[in-house]
C-alpha cells in the first residue's frame, strides 16, 4: 500500500513539459508547402489572416495550439484524410479532431462569402472558353480537386472486357 501511495505522489509531482511548436512555413520551401498542404504559402497566410481571430485560444492553464499550426494541421488532414498527420506538429488525435471540427465550421460559414459561381450567360461562356483554351475541355465551367480513389476490381473474369 505504501508503494502505491509513493507512486501516486510522484505522478502528481512530475513537471509538465510542453513541446515547442514553431511555424513550419518559415522553414519550408514553396514547393514543400504546396506538396504537403496542397496550398501555396501565400494562400495559407491569407486564409490564416481571415480565420485567426476565430481560432485563437486565450488560456491561463496550458500553451494553446498556435493558430498557424491549427490551420496547417487542418489543411494536412484535408489533403490526406489522416489523423496521424497531427504527429508532425506534435498534436494528439483528440486535439486534431477538435480543431478539425472548429476550423471546418469556420470555413463552411465563410463559404457563402468566398465561393462564387458564374451568374450570367457571358460569365459562363468566358469560363468555358478559358477551360477550352488551357486544356481543350469542351463545355466545362468548373472542376473540383479531389483525392484519387483507387477502384479495386474483381480478379474473376479478369481477361474479359465488358461493354
Amino acid at each position: 500500500m505504501a508503494i502505491a501511495t509513493i507512486l501516486a505522489a510522484r505522478a502528481f509531482e512530475r513537471e509538465r513539459v510542453f513541446r515547442g511548436r514553431q511555424n513550419p512555413l518559415g522553414t519550408m520551401t514553396d514547393d514543400m508547402v504546396l506538396a504537403r498542404y496542397r496550398f501555396p504559402k501565400t494562400a495559407i497566410i491569407n486564409l490564416l489572416t481571415l480565420i485567426e481571430p476565430q481560432i485563437v485560444r486565450a488560456t491561463q492553464r496550458t500553451q494553446p495550439i498556435p493558430p498557424v499550426i491549427q490551420l496547417l494541421t487542418a489543411l494536412r488532414f484535408y489533403a490526406t484524410g489522416l489523423f496521424v498527420d497531427g504527429d508532425i506538429h506534435g498534436i494528439s488525435k483528440a486535439s486534431v479532431s477538435r480543431l478539425m471540427k472548429a476550423i471546418s465550421a469556420i470555413l463552411a460559414n465563410m463559404a457563402t462569402q468566398t465561393i462564387t459561381f458564374p451568374s450570367t450567360a457571358n460569365e459562363l461562356d468566358e469560363i468555358k472558353q478559358g477551360f477550352y483554351e488551357t486544356s481543350r475541355f469542351q463545355r466545362v465551367i468548373g472542376v473540383i480537386d479531389c483525392t484519387y480513389v483507387q477502384i479495386k476490381t474483381s480478379s474473376q473474369n479478369e481477361g474479359k472486357k465488358e461493354f
